[in-house]
């Protein structure tokens, strides 16, 4: 609803949420009612608590069930396991913040709950970060569908990630396709090309319309495997399994604030996203 105040207001809220859990934990002590945020937030005419899931468990793919949760009642027994339910619960409320509004929501599908790149994105990069996870733009009235955009405070990344098996081999085939090969095994998968192209060629007009002066880099990014064969240019990247670690460190070490071009960037690319949902009953 306000790309302008809503970004900004969810990081100072994870950052009073995670000081006050660390706090009593260092503590040794932790109060049941510590598992649920005491931080309201006001949205519109009504109050909501965007951190009402932290520490609790989905108990159903059903989204109607799904308030029904089941409580951890074991506080953990180290930092890094605090952290990591604590990013894992937050998790739960990004998906809430980004799929509803007062008047209107939007249904999830189970999928994004338990899609490892997704929360991979938003629990490993900083939160000054703003992720377009595979949008559906409406252009020419028709849906597009888009890869992944991640709009930083120095440049606008269209990015195709590669999830095949550990040290996969991509190789480019004639026409529109591509090989991987993992040991004895071969196969095709299309081009991450088309849809890499698309999603620049697309975030470049709008932006250019909107008069944002951000650069667009675009890569095709194995984790795990190898891309081979392939040569970078100007705004195109092959990142493999040996490039990644230093091309993540760099991503992760960007501290910068958020900058009003980014959230221009992410008005002007919402404004042409399909949405599909139902108003809520008032």
């Amino acid at each position: 609803m306000d790309i302008y105040r809503y970004p900004a207001q969810f990081i100072r809220l994870k950052k009073q949420q995670w000081q006050k859990i660390n706090k009593q934990w260092e503590s040794g002590y932790i109060q049941e009612d510590q598992f649920e945020s005491q931080v309201n937030v006001e949205s519109g005419s009504q109050v909501v608590n965007p951190f009402s899931q932290l520490f609790k468990q989905r108990s159903s793919n059903n989204e109607e069930e799904y308030n029904e949760t089941k409580r951890i009642s074991v506080p953990p027994k180290t930092g890094e396991e605090l952290k990591r339910l604590f990013l894992d619960a937050l998790f739960l409320t990004q998906i809430k913040w980004a799929s509803s509004t007062i008047d209107k929501r939007s249904f999830v599908e189970d999928q994004f709950y338990d899609d490892f790149l997704l929360k991979y994105l938003l629990q490993s990069f900083p939160d000054t970060y703003l992720v377009l996870y595979r949008p559906v733009f409406f252009l020419k009235n028709a849906p597009v569908e888009l890869e992944i955009i991640i709009i930083t405070s120095v440049a606008v990344w269209c990015i195709v990630f590669l999830e095949g098996e550990s040290d996969s081999v991509y190789t480019e085939e004639k026409g529109r396709f591509w090989a991987v090969k993992n040991g004895k095994e071969k196969k095709k998968i299309v081009s991450p090309l088309i849809g890499l192209n698309r999603t620049g060629q697309i975030t470049q007009q709008i932006l250019q319309k909107h008069k944002v002066e951000l650069p667009i880099k675009k890569a095709i990014i194995s984790r795990t495997g190898y891309v081979d064969g392939f040569k970078d240019s100007y705004d195109l990247s092959y990142i493999d399994k040996k490039l990644y670690p230093d091309w993540f460190s760099g991503m992760r070490s960007i501290s910068s604030p958020l900058k009003s071009v980014q959230l221009k960037a992410a008005q002007s690319l919402l404004s042409y996203c399909h949405t599909t949902y139902i108003k809520r009953h008032m």
